[in-house]
């Protein structure tokens, strides 16, 4: 503090703000809600691991899985996932869904609003929400997530 008022002759204060003049330019310009879309985002140990994976809407979805090779499929998983594991595409609603695709090592989905887990029946789709967990072969875990993609 003794710099402060060696340099200013006096102690360090906050401004005070004066009037704001406003003047009426007629109506603003509305800039459009940002786009949310839905991802999948990899944790390990409790911590975010990578960037978020983005999902397409494309009819064909997303694959997931050690081999999968699709532009916009996942590969970012552990040791025992098979190589095309689960599946995760739009309905006809506009929702998600998950599907193991015949994994070796099976695909488990914890509900974010209940917490309550369930292994997934090969070919049988589930709903996937922002905030449910997906577990490929007891390892690999993606949260579920919905923001704006940038």
């Amino acid at each position: 503090m003794d710099y402060v008022r060696t340099a200013l002759g006096r102690r360090a204060e906050t401004p005070t703000v004066g009037a704001v003049a406003t003047t009426d330019a007629g109506p603003r310009e509305v800039r459009p809600e940002p786009a949310t879309r839905f991802g999948l985002i990899r944790v390990e140990g409790g911590y975010v691991a990578g960037d978020p994976h983005w999902l397409s809407d494309s009819p064909d979805g997303v694959t997931i899985g050690s081999l999968a090779m699709g532009a916009q499929d996942i590969t970012d998983v552990g040791s025992g996932v098979s190589g095309r594991h689960a599946l995760v595409r739009r309905d006809e609603s506009g929702g998600w869904l998950v599907e193991d695709l015949g994994s070796k090592n099976g695909t488990a989905l914890v509900s974010g609003a209940t917490h309550e887990g369930a292994a997934l029946e090969a070919g049988v789709p589930a709903p996937l929400r922002p905030g449910d967990e997906l577990i490929l072969a007891g390892g690999t875990t993606f949260v579920a997530i919905e923001g704006v993609a940038g």
